[in-house]
């Protein structure tokens, strides 16, 4: 894409809906052509971030995923309960507008310290801050 080669892309506007399940959410959702983008910062960022993160942690990660998360749930389930025969409990929680309320400073931060190429960290400080600057 001749934008990101000449430093000219900039992110369109997203589009804002309400989702109502499993509980009322504002969501915040990308076109088309910037998730496209999302995607290559994803590949050229997540080889360093894979090797940081929890053996536990599920989202959008190779071999991961939902599917995978709900199967090792429920082995640990069986292991702390004896299979069903010892009690146990869980606490299940949302942190009231996590994402919006993330430090963008502290984000770009960590994200530029695993970054030792200019132009993506160009385009990091593109989509993290939402404004252009070289």
């Amino acid at each position: 894409m001749a934008e990101l080669r000449e430093r000219r892309y900039q992110p369109s506007t997203s589009i804002c809906f309400y989702t109502d399940k499993p509980k009322r959410r504002e969501i915040f959702a990308a076109s088309f052509r910037d998730r496209i983008v999302h995607h290559l910062v994803y590949a050229a960022l997540a080889p360093a971030w894979e090797r940081v993160f929890i053996h536990h942690s599920y989202a959008c990660r190779p071999n991961k995923g939902t599917h995978a998360a709900a199967s090792a749930l429920q082995k640990v389930l069986h292991q702390i309960t004896a299979n069903g025969t010892l009690p146990a409990h869980f606490l299940k929680l949302d942190l009231h507008n996590f994402f919006m309320s993330i430090d963008r400073r502290l984000l770009f931060d960590m994200l530029a310290a695993a970054c030792n190429d200019d132009a993506l960290l160009w385009l990091l400080r593109v989509l993290v801050f939402h404004v252009q600057r070289d």
